[in-house]
């Protein structure tokens, strides 16, 4: 009875957890094949290259191209020049004569500076000393190949609502923390918000922040060191094993710390250290711990 009171328990915080953070567990795992289809979606922006005479934006098989040639800049659809005219819905900007690429618009902010808009996506192409350079909302400067990822995860960066993402562009930032960390929460201040492109192809838009890793092992891993982390698991390992040991392997009470514990290590994977979940999570943990004495 007191086993299938504490996986009833288990069950219940899990279920109460995932309402919290806004889905079920079954519709973040069920969401892998939708997101690997969604990587086929046309008119995705796949990249930019720039160049000190022109800007080509990518766009799965299309591309629109930004030139400059004696200081006036013209645009190209694939390799067809495009003619200009003047938005109905704003005058400040202007449209393209292409059905194609019918949201798309711009206007000049000032004699070295144009704003242009696909649809709600927002870049800025400056005129500078040593040629064109494209730059984001917060005057953040695009660098092509700047931003590392772990390739395995390419096709699946919106899987468990964008965890996938994060793991893709976090899991290679530990690299630099092997033996020390960075420090307690400053993941959010050192994650590569200039991709562009990933957030783009995630979100529709780049001016989102990631400030957690939703994941604890990458949060402690990051924070204290990959050392750090090792020794945390060890230490969850050495529980497990110490419970499995002090209580009988087939009796209620072991199947429910064996079942305690891999839950709690699954919920790590989807959350960080927060007040609703870290505190009932160490709670059982001491329990288990008090069980064994």
């Amino acid at each position: 009875m007191f086993g299938f009171q504490l996986i009833l328990f288990v069950l219940i915080y899990i279920g109460i957890s995932g309402l919290i953070g806004g889905g079920s567990i079954e519709a973040e795992l069920t969401q892998l094949e939708s997101v690997a289809k969604s990587s086929q979606a046309e008119g995705r922006l796949t990249d930019i290259d720039v160049s000190e005479e022109s800007v080509v934006f990518s766009f799965d098989q299309n591309d629109f191209i930004v030139k400059s040639s004696s200081g006036q800049l013209q645009f190209y659809y694939n390799d067809q020049i495009l003619e200009l005219k003047q938005d109905l819905d704003d005058a400040a900007y202007y449209t393209f004569d292409n059905e194609a690429i019918e949201h798309f618009k711009f206007k000049m902010r000032d004699g070295r500076t144009l704003e242009l808009l696909f649809g709600n996506v927002q870049f800025y192409i400056g005129n500078m000393e040593n040629g064109l350079a494209v730059f984001d909302t917060y005057g953040r400067l695009y660098e092509k190949d700047s931003v590392e990822r772990f390739k395995a995860l390419d096709g699946y960066e919106g899987y468990a609502s964008g965890r996938g993402y994060i793991l893709s562009r976090g899991l290679p930032m530990l690299k630099d923390t092997l033996l020390v960390g960075k420090g307690a929460d400053v993941f959010g201040f050192l994650f590569p918000h200039h991709d562009f492109i990933g957030k783009v192809q995630l979100l529709g838009r780049y001016t989102h922040t990631f400030d957690k890793p939703h994941n604890i092992y990458l949060f402690i891993g990051y924070s204290f060191g990959v050392t750090g982390l090792v020794s945390f698991l060890v230490l969850g390992v050495l529980l497990l094993v110490k419970s499995i040991k002090t209580l009988n392997l087939k009796s209620d009470q072991s199947i429910s710390c064996i079942s305690i514990l891999l839950a709690v290590g699954a919920v790590f994977l989807f959350n960080d250290s927060m007040v609703y979940s870290t505190s009932i999570i160490f709670s059982i943990l001491g329990g288990l711990t008090g069980m064994q004495e």
